[in-house]
């Protein structure tokens, strides 16, 4: 597993509920399975800018497109090229 992948969720663990964060959480984790709802997710993105000091908007991202860990990687590696 990569750094930015073990920071992503290691980011993640910090927005879930108590009860949820010993869940065993892998790359392929979905994170509707993990009991994200919107709210949790943007406190998610908003954990995510400041783990890696980027800011999530415009083309970059894509709510829809966001739906695992991987996808949460794989948006900040963009993130972190386009800046």
């Amino acid at each position: 597993m990569s750094n930015t992948a073990e920071r992503v969720i290691n980011t993640l663990r910090g927005v879930l509920p108590k009860a949820i964060r010993d869940k065993a959480i892998t790359p392929n984790s979905v994170l509707s399975e993990l009991g994200m709802d919107s709210l949790a997710f943007l406190e998610f993105l908003l954990a995510l800018e400041s783990e890696f000091g980027l800011n999530l908007s415009g083309d970059t991202l894509k709510l829809r497109a966001v739906r695992s860990v991987n996808d949460a990687v794989e948006l900040v590696e963009l993130a972190r090229k386009d800046q």
